[in-house]
């Protein structure tokens, strides 16, 4: 039973998040969802979902320390090298592109790659670096 409850939790969210994806792609050029690359609104989708996709991945560690008695503490060496370090690095390139296009020779499908990749293991790492003290 519980492998069926963990199935039907990955089928909703893959089809609420290819729902998503979806409105996201019919609001192109709308009120909804403006394309300008510095609006919040066109980056909080996409970003959103990959996030929670490393978290669900990491749902099994969660689960263990949801039941586990305690105060909720958060490795913060953990988090800032494997979470946060990634996440801004990549984010610095994604950024000044322009700027950096000497330096970093890569292409927009690239940079869109290791961006997805990078903000699917800030979900994980950032949920795996959550743990429950005993009091």
């Amino acid at each position: 039973m519980k492998y069926v409850l963990k199935f039907c939790a990955w089928f909703l969210f893959l089809f609420i998040s290819g729902w998503l994806l979806g409105l996201s792609m019919a609001w192109k050029s709308t009120v909804f969802f403006p394309t300008s690359p510095l609006h919040i609104l066109s980056l909080v989708t996409p970003a959103f979902i990959q996030i929670i996709f490393g978290v669900l991945l990491a749902s099994k560690h969660l689960i263990t320390e949801f039941r586990t008695e305690g105060s909720w503490r958060i490795n913060l060496e953990k988090f800032n090298i494997l979470a946060l370090l990634p996440l801004v690095i990549v984010m610095v390139i994604v950024i000044f592109y322009d700027q950096m296009s000497t330096i970093v020779n890569l292409t927009n499908f690239q940079i869109y790659m290791i961006s997805s990749f990078v903000l699917i293991l800030f979900g994980y790492y950032s949920s795996h670096s959550l743990y429950k003290v005993k009091n």
